[in-house]
């Protein structure tokens, strides 16, 4: 064997990589790809994120909107109705009911019902009706608050049929991880985020599986039995949705919430004509209930005044106003 020759092998095999070297360059690649892997799906995750919070205010704007012109909210859309389906996203039964198909009234209070975002009442496109994951946006709803009345004459506007702000028949809302309980809520909606966890996907008229999470589980109707269902159940208290901040200890809740108050639904579109003065008796003298802005006298022909029986006027957010005996306004 000549001397060349030898120096050729010793050459080669000097360039060559070892199973080890090889092994090492495999797991950095690994490394690597997996990492780009990570920054891509929390960048899809956070887009869609995005696009479920963008579509929440516009929502909020479409129910401020449809209060406004309708004197009421709306009921909620069936929940197992598919996106190819006519009626996807048709409010579903009477006002002040909201009984049908695919809405569940909560086993713990029947006013409060759940069901899917009603974006046909209000004037929405389809895809609105679901958060940026595809799953149907839920939308619970006080059904009281779905009920137009006190309409009469155009000097009277009309108005929510509900006058209490809070209590046993109200949703709440739990803030974790600091527990803290917020009252009087009116409606929810709901977008269950990117495990999708107990949500219907737009395409389907079945329910995705549960949640791991207690919180989470309270956001979305469980025990489905014809018309009701549990969900968020706190005994004699009422239903609760569950919302998290970003320092939650769950590494699995990803809901997104919108609530509103009936005080920040009043605030907000500048609505307070919408609730009504409740009936009250002072000092003998029975006022009934009126509309914001009206004038009740302390007597029927206002020819006497009366100190003892005041004339009230209807105030902001259904609050009695005392005025002067028999003042004209």
């Amino acid at each position: 064997m000549s001397i060349s020759f030898m120096k050729k092998i010793q050459k080669t095999r000097k360039t060559a990589f070892s199973l080890i070297e090889l092994s090492i360059v495999l797991v950095i690649l690994s490394i690597l790809i997996v990492g780009a892997l990570s920054v891509s799906t929390a960048g899809i995750s956070n887009a869609k994120n995005k696009i479920t919070n963008d579509r929440l205010q516009a929502i909020y704007k479409a129910l401020g909107e449809f209060m406004l012109a309708q004197s009421r909210l709306p009921c909620p859309a069936d929940l197992t109705q598919v996106k190819t389906g006519a009626g996807y996203g048709a409010e579903v039964g009477s006002q002040g009911e909201c009984s049908g198909t695919g809405v569940y009234a909560s086993n713990n209070q029947s006013d409060i019902v759940y069901g899917m975002l009603p974006v046909n009442a209000l004037k929405l496109p389809s895809d609105m009706a679901e958060d940026g994951f595809g799953s149907k946006f839920s939308y619970i709803i006080n059904r009281k608050f779905t009920k137009q009345e006190f309409s009469g004459a155009a000097a009277s506007p009309t108005g929510f049929s509900y006058t209490a702000t809070d209590g046993t028949d109200m949703i709440k809302i739990l803030e974790q991880p600091s527990a803290n309980e917020i009252d009087g809520i009116v409606f929810a909606v709901i977008g269950h985020g990117m495990n999708k966890f107990g949500s219907f996907n737009a395409n389907s008229s079945s329910q995705n599986s549960a949640s791991s999470d207690g919180y989470e589980q309270q956001n979305y109707p469980s025990n489905i039995s014809g018309s009701t269902a549990d969900y968020g159940v706190i005994s004699g208290q009422g239903t609760r949705v569950v919302i998290t901040s970003t320092n939650t200890s769950s590494d699995v809740f990803d809901d997104v919430v919108l609530y509103k108050s009936r005080a920040n639904l009043i605030s907000d579109f500048n609505a307070m004509y919408l609730i009504p003065c409740a009936a009250q008796t002072v000092n003998s003298r029975s006022y009934a209930t009126a509309y914001y802005g009206s004038l009740q006298y302390a007597n029927s022909n206002c020819s006497t005044p009366s100190t003892s029986r005041p004339s009230y006027r209807c105030g902001v957010n259904g609050a009695w106003v005392s005025v002067d005996s028999c003042v004209a306004y």
